[in-house]
């Protein structure tokens, strides 16, 4: 909490669900939250691929694999027993994200922005900098601050914006995707789940 104290403000990137006790912190420092939005079956493909990579060297050390909590073997599996096993470990990770936020922002303790990976990280930053902007309620220089700086790191390395690819989730079909799907409709009531549920 020392750097909602600082007065100058500050970015933070955390991976983290919404909470009463977070919404009461942002009330009470000023904490606004920038929220991104990203089709949950591309989600698990570059998370499949991320294992794949970290794992495909290592051979059969177990312990690397308990620490992952993969079975072993797992870069021989094929990919929709692969995906099986992340959704086991992940799925309710990713529907408890969207729908903490949510509830929160419809029961007006918070009030986000929501950014869409694959139209504003993936696309067009100076368009993603005025978004941001306008919400923020900055002047036009800090906008063009802002501009800069998102364009200064194109491949998203340096400020942590991971570049990965839309579209590849399409892979993921039969009982996995119908899974997914069924996760999030207990809360369709909550938010149109459409966009990331492709």
């Amino acid at each position: 909490l020392t750097a909602c104290l600082n007065g100058t403000g500050f970015v933070a990137h955390h991976h983290m669900h919404a909470t009463p006790y977070l919404a009461s912190q942002a009330r009470l420092y000023g904490i606004k939250f920038v929220l991104v939005k990203r089709n949950i079956f591309d989600c698990i493909v570059s998370l499949d691929d991320f294992f794949m990579k970290y794992l495909s060297g290592l051979g059969s050390d177990a312990e690397v694999y308990r620490r992952k909590q993969l079975p072993p073997g797992w870069v021989s599996m094929p990919f929709e027993e692969r995906v099986g096993v992340l959704l086991d470990s992940v799925l309710g990770f990713y529907v408890d994200f969207y729908v903490s936020w949510r509830f929160y922002e419809t029961s007006g303790q918070i009030s986000p922005i929501w950014l869409s990976y694959e139209t504003d990280m993936l696309g067009d930053k100076d368009a993603m900098a005025a978004k941001i902007s306008l919400w923020l309620g900055h002047i036009a220089a800090d906008a063009a601050k802002l501009r800069k700086q998102l364009n200064s790191d194109r491949d998203g390395s340096q400020y942590h914006f991971n570049k990965g690819v839309a579209g590849r989730g399409e892979r993921i079909a039969g009982a996995n995707r119908a899974r997914v799907i069924e996760a999030f409709s207990a809360y369709r009531d909550l938010a149109d789940w459409s966009e990331i549920l492709g």
